[in-house]
């Protein structure tokens, strides 16, 4: 597939093709995106200026574009609604700005890294709606379960070279002099739930001696979703902040065994300070 045939393009991608070649005729990708973003900025406006809201408990409306959604993810006040199939909002009564410069930093930086692009931001009463591009396939969290070893290697391989990517950043280095650890750009959530994967089918040829085909299910990463809590952090946060919040009596109880270790490294010692220093400042 060619850098033009993707669905939509961000900024940063352009930037990317850009520099990569000074000769590059991207006039076909400006006129398709000349195209699709107007229309989708008449759609949202539409649909979240609607005259059909309906009010809430708390004094605020809700615009029908969220009443059709699908809602995805829900954790207290906070909700995902699936709004067609390359759109998500993000609904939520306090939505920290940092989410928005993060992925806006990544996208202009690592082009190349999958994850959620923002489309817009609407406050309305005491609510804050974040439209952002949909992430394909399902989370990893939800499908984990009934994986196979070699599946749960295969994400874990993906997962590395993609963090890998995210370390190629480098920090300011009159913040690396003052730490024992690098200071490295990192996710802060690396869990399950925020890694969506897609499990495509293939066809194995037979083995010798075999008639019929035998159908196998790899398992693709499509994104990384939910960088509220990234930032320039000391190497070893990723791996202290992942391994606080697996579960090791539940159905993710092996996922310590697959994180993504020869990117993000391995830091015991520094996981167990923290751990005091939770119990001691309750």
């Amino acid at each position: 597939m060619s850098p033009f045939e993707r669905r939509a393009v961000t900024l940063g991608q352009l930037t990317s093709m850009v520099s990569n070649d000074s000769a590059a005729d991207i006039s076909e990708v400006l006129r398709r995106e000349a195209t699709a973003y107007p229309r989708l900025v008449d759609e949202l406006a539409v649909a979240f200026g609607s005259a059909s809201n309906e009010e809430t408990s708390n004094g605020d409306t809700q615009p029908s574009v969220i009443r059709g959604g699908k809602i995805l993810f829900q954790l207290h006040h906070t909700f995902v609604i699936g709004i067609g199939p390359s759109h998500v909002v993000k609904v939520a009564l306090s939505l920290d700005p940092d989410h928005i410069d993060n992925t806006q930093y990544l996208a202009t930086h690592i082009p190349e890294l999958p994850i959620p692009h923002c489309l817009g931001v609407l406050r309305s009463g005491r609510r804050t709606y974040l439209s952002m591009s949909r992430a394909p396939g399902t989370t990893l969290e939800s499908v984990w379960p009934e994986l196979s070893t070699t599946q749960k290697t295969s994400v874990q391989e993906q997962l590395n070279s993609l963090f890998r990517l995210l370390r190629t950043q480098a920090a300011d280095d009159s913040e690396s002099d003052v730490h024992d650890h690098r200071i490295v750009i990192t996710h802060g959530d690396l869990h399950p739930r925020n890694i969506m994967v897609n499990l495509e089918t293939h066809e194995s040829p037979p083995m010798q001696g075999e008639v019929i085909q035998t159908e196998m299910k790899v398992i693709r990463v499509s994104s990384i979703i939910d960088w509220e809590a990234a930032g320039w952090y000391p190497e070893f946060w990723e791996f202290v902040k992942a391994v606080s919040m697996i579960d090791t009596r539940g159905p993710l109880s092996d996922w310590i065994e697959f994180l993504p270790y020869d990117a993000i490294g391995y830091f015991p010692m520094e996981f167990s300070i923290d751990r005091l220093l939770d119990q001691w400042l309750g």
